[in-house]
């Protein structure tokens, strides 16, 4: 059987980058089910996307805040080769899912919602942004009345705003 660079990708992120999954008990005579609490510390690592350069993989972080009874997804960014800690790419406070490389790799799209673009009392819905990955706040590519419903809307995402080419292409 063989294992697929997607799975290879998953594993790391899984490891490296929660590390705290694998260190639930250091006495291995405590055995017991996983209880609720132990369900609402849990991190869920997922949608890596390696880098077009192969140096670095895009994923999303989810945690559970118990206290606001909701999920809370948020981009993170690991070099492949564990070179330095995995950093926070999405600003905290909103959520933020979806991440797709540029082919330069030089921007990151990815979905979230933030209730800086809505209107007073309004809901913010899901729009595409774009990060340039050396550092800098998130554009917002689209500001849809309705938010962008599926990933579908950055998968091949090829933006490259910061640079010199200005073609948008989503879809």
């Amino acid at each position: 059987m063989r294992i697929g660079p997607r799975v290879l990708m998953f594993a790391f992120v899984l490891f490296a980058a929660t590390p705290q999954l694998a260190s639930a008990s250091d006495d291995p005579s405590a055995k017991r089910g996983i209880t609720p609490e132990d369900y609402l510390s849990f991190h869920f690592a997922g949608d890596p996307r390696l880098s077009p350069d192969g140096k670095a993989v895009a994923y999303v972080l989810t945690t559970i805040d118990p206290k606001k009874n909701r999920r809370e997804s948020s981009v993170w960014l690991v070099p492949v080769d564990g070179s330095a800690a995995p950093r926070r790419l999405s600003a905290e406070g909103f959520t933020a899912n979806t991440p797709r490389w540029s082919p330069s790799g030089k921007t990151l799209a990815f979905i979230s919602s933030r209730n800086t673009d809505a209107p007073a009392g309004e809901v913010p819905r899901p729009q595409v942004y774009l990060l340039p990955t050396a550092g800098g706040e998130a554009l917002a590519l689209t500001k849809l009345k309705n938010g962008v419903q599926t990933s579908r809307s950055v998968t091949h995402c090829g933006c490259e705003p910061f640079g010199t080419e200005r073609r948008y292409r989503a879809g």
